[in-house]
């Protein structure tokens, strides 16, 4: 199955996740609590209270202690996290534009045009329609046709039943001749390979993103945050000796962090659980 995906940057305005062309359907369902992706200053505040981000240890050479400051944070411990969700979850965070070779099934066709993308969220429908050996379009769908609100789970749907093609041949650059081959190969037909091409985009647009999924990130985020700070403290135990006098402190060493992570890690799995249910990739099932 060919697939082509490109980042993009997102500039929709569209009010949120799951709406569908022209702003017909909300499908945003339980994730209507939305805000922008998480900012280093609310993963410290949420995440990370109390506990300074500098190495245990000053560098031998500089005799500087590492800091994690908010550059690191956003573009390094940040960005991790977002991938590691992104395969943990099979979800995509970051918005990008798919286009992808579907085949024809007549179940599915018959159901109301029922297409299930593997891909979620969807954020937006850009094209669907069938198209040759060289993805040159032949047979357009009608925007209008196409029902958005499921697209939270990557599910599209077209409204019309089998008689609206007949009566609105939607032809393309192909001739009448080739517009009632196309209405003939539907119904006599149960499944054809490579047939329909849709173009969407997948991820979340910018500045709504669900609270749910910013704490799946800071989660991440802060859990590498306290391993990389924690493995910086070598020292266990050390004393003081003075005229007789002595002292010892204990503290738990590279462990100082350990309940903390642990703690956080629980939270991680749970919420990664909540995620890939939400959006459909609990489980996998199919009518092949």
């Amino acid at each position: 199955m060919p697939i082509f995906v490109g980042d993009i940057s997102s500039t929709s305005d569209r009010p949120s996740l799951g709406t569908s062309i022209d702003h017909a359907t909300d499908g945003t369902g339980s994730v209507t609590r939305s805000e922008p992706l998480i900012t280093p200053e609310q993963l410290k505040d949420r995440f990370l209270t109390g506990i300074p981000l500098y190495a245990f240890l000053p560098d031998p050479l500089t005799h500087v202690r590492y800091h994690i400051d908010d550059t690191k944070i956003k573009e390094e411990f940040i960005a991790s996290a977002i991938s590691d969700v992104e395969m943990d979850t099979r979800v995509f965070i970051t918005p990008r534009e798919i286009t992808r070779r579907l085949p024809f099934d007549l179940n599915l066709y018959k159901s109301l045009g029922y297409i299930q993308l593997p891909d979620a969220p969807v954020s937006e429908i850009i094209e669907l329609y069938v198209s040759d050996s060289t993805l040159n379009p032949v047979f357009f769908i009608p925007s209008t046709w196409i029902e958005a609100g499921g697209l939270q789970t990557g599910r599209v749907a077209i409204i019309p039943l089998q008689p609206a093609f007949v009566g609105g041949g939607i032809v393309g650059s192909a001739d009448s001749a080739g517009g009632a081959a196309f209405i003939a190969l539907l119904g006599a037909r149960a499944w054809v390979s490579d047939w329909w091409l849709i173009q969407y985009r997948a991820g979340f647009t910018e500045g709504r993103i669900p609270r749910m999924i910013n704490d799946v990130i800071g989660c991440r985020a802060a859990i590498d945050i306290l391993s990389r700070l924690q493995a910086t403290n070598r020292l266990t135990s050390y004393g003081l000796g003075i005229d007789g006098t002595s002292q010892n402190i204990s503290n738990p060493g590279p462990q100082v962090y350990k309940t903390a992570i642990e703690d956080l890690e629980i939270k991680y799995k749970r919420l990664v659980g909540k995620t890939r249910a939400l959006f459909g990739k609990k489980m996998f099932s199919s009518n092949v």
